[in-house]
């Protein structure tokens, strides 16, 4: 049969690629069951605030998708998972990480780590270690988060 066909899959996309990234994490899908689950960082750390519940329609249908009259249907709604905020702040943490390349260039070291903090809140504003990698691409040299 030719045609297209269209495939439902789960993903998660990090829009600003290298932005914090040891501290971010990722989340990857396992497509068999539909869900994300976190393998490093934040993403890892609060997988389970951050996982929904998926939905699920169960019923009876005729060999073209009709629901046959009469036939009972079980309807569970999805659920979304928690949302968690980061203090992080876009330009902060982008100085930081320009930092962090102007000093590897200056004193040819292999690794940097910095924190940005807001005294008075205790609010981590800026965070991360050189080198980083992209989110979206996930090609990690080293896994250790210093």
């Amino acid at each position: 049969m030719n045609g297209v066909e269209f495939v439902s899959t789960v993903s998660r996309q990090y829009p600003v690629g290298t932005f914090a990234s040891y501290l971010i994490g990722y989340a990857t899908g396992n497509n068999e069951q539909n869900l994300l689950t976190g393998l490093m960082g934040v993403e890892q750390t609060l997988n389970e605030e951050l996982t929904g519940i998926n939905g699920t329609k169960k019923y009876q249908a005729d060999k073209n998708g009709y629901i046959l009259p009469g036939m009972k249907s079980e309807i569970v709604e999805a659920v979304n998972g928690n949302d968690v905020i980061l203090t992080l702040d876009q330009p902060l943490q982008e100085t930081l990480e320009t930092a962090f390349e102007m000093t590897a260039e200056l004193f040819e070291t292999d690794r940097i780590w910095g924190s940005i903090m807001e005294i008075d809140t205790g609010k981590i504003l800026a965070w991360g270690q050189s080198p980083g990698f992209d989110l979206n691409e996930r090609v990690i040299d080293d896994y250790n988060n210093y």
